[in-house]
Parts: structure tokens; C-alpha cells; sequence
């Protein structure tokens, strides 16, 4: 079984004394990679770190530097999505090695192991505060799912869960992608996603 190490919401910036109070965010990543790697042994084998996002707190290209430095040193494979802090281009720069892009422009990956498909999504909205996921992030999403779906049932087990669950969840994928495609109107759409799941949940 696959495992791996998730981290969010570093928020290095370019000079650590003026960011987050003075709390000196690039010494506690220092310190929290540090104390994981003193106890390796206590995780067992890790396959990849993910990050969820706002490695950087003002979007410069220190601290998305400083921050690949620090982690590098765990050696591992380093998957990563931008939270409403990030900037993609400098982002990119440092973090987009490890896993296949369907973009040059946007963080939307898949990542694979023996018997695991992490998939990421890039939902930024470069100044805002909130996110937004593009239609064509759906459809990677939907492409993603499909192939495993194909890929991992033998043709007559494909053929009964076409014909019923892969078809629910098709059809959720479509309603959710018709949802977020007309979030300019209502930003706030988690209740109405939340109906469609429950509307799926019922017949998967």
C-alpha cells in the first residue's frame, strides 16, 4: 500500500521577519523536516510528499526556492497543488518535476505508484481569496478516471459497471463540471455540489 507524507500551508515569503508576525515560517519547515526525517523509521517507506497548497505566503521565487531546498532533502517525489497565496509561474519553477502535467500552465497532474493514482488540481485564482476548478480540470480529471476504471476491471466486470456506476458517475462529473462552470454567477456552490453528490451516493 502506498503512503504519503501531506504538508500545507507553509507561508515562506521572501524575507521571513516582515511575514506571519515574525513567526519565521522557513525555520519551522526547517524543523518539521528535520524532526520527520529523525523519524523516518516510525512512517515506513513514503512514496511521495503532497502539498496543498500556499508553500509561499507572498509569491516570490525565495521562498519557493528556499522551500524545494528543504524538502528535496527527504528525496523524495514532490506533488504539489497552489493555494490563494502561490503564483503559478514562480511555482512552477520549482515544483512541477515529479508528476505528469496535462498542462505548461496550470498544476493539474497525476502521479502514480504500484497501486495508487494521486491526481491534483490546480483551482487558483491568482488575488483572490477564493478557488475556482476550469472545465478543462474536469475533463483531466474525468480522462483520469475513466483509464483507471478501463484499465483495472477485466472486460465483464467493465461492462456491468459501465452499464450502471461508471454512468452514475459520468453523470455526476457532468453535473458537477455544469455547476462550476456557471460559479462566475453563485461563487459560494458547495451546498449544490453536496446535492449531487448525495444524488450519486444513492445509486453507486
Amino acid at each position: 500500500m502506498s503512503a504519503f507524507l501531506h504538508l500545507s500551508d507553509f507561508h515562506l515569503s521572501e524575507n521571513d521577519a516582515t511575514s506571519l508576525k515574525g513567526m519565521e515560517p522557513t525555520l519551522i519547515l526547517k524543523n518539521t523536516i528535520s524532526k520527520i526525517m529523525n523519524k523516518i523509521n516510525d512512517f515506513g517507506k513514503l512514496d511521495g510528499i503532497i502539498i496543498t497548497g500556499d508553500i509561499s505566503d507572498d509569491g516570490s521565487k525565495t521562498s519557493y526556492l528556499n522551500a524545494h531546498k528543504i524538502l528535496k532533502k527527504m528525496d523524495l517525489p514532490i506533488l504539489a497543488v497552489p493555494g490563494n497565496h502561490d503564483l503559478r509561474r514562480p511555482m512552477m519553477d520549482h515544483f512541477t518535476t515529479a508528476s505528469n502535467f496535462a498542462t505548461s500552465q496550470f498544476f493539474d497532474w497525476a502521479y502514480e505508484t504500484s497501486d495508487t493514482k494521486v491526481i491534483g488540481l490546480d483551482t487558483l485564482v491568482e488575488g483572490e481569496t477564493f478557488g475556482m476548478i476550469r472545465e478543462e480540470s474536469l475533463n483531466f480529471l474525468r480522462e483520469n478516471i475513466q483509464f483507471e476504471i478501463k484499465k483495472n476491471l477485466d472486460p465483464e466486470q467493465a461492462s456491468s459497471f459501465g452499464n450502471e456506476n461508471f454512468l452514475h458517475l459520468m453523470k455526476f462529473l457532468e453535473e458537477l463540471k455544469n455547476l462550476i462552470i456557471n460559479q462566475a454567477q453563485n461563487k459560494n456552490i458547495s451546498q449544490e455540489i453536496d446535492l449531487v453528490l448525495d444524488k450519486v451516493r444513492t445509486k453507486l
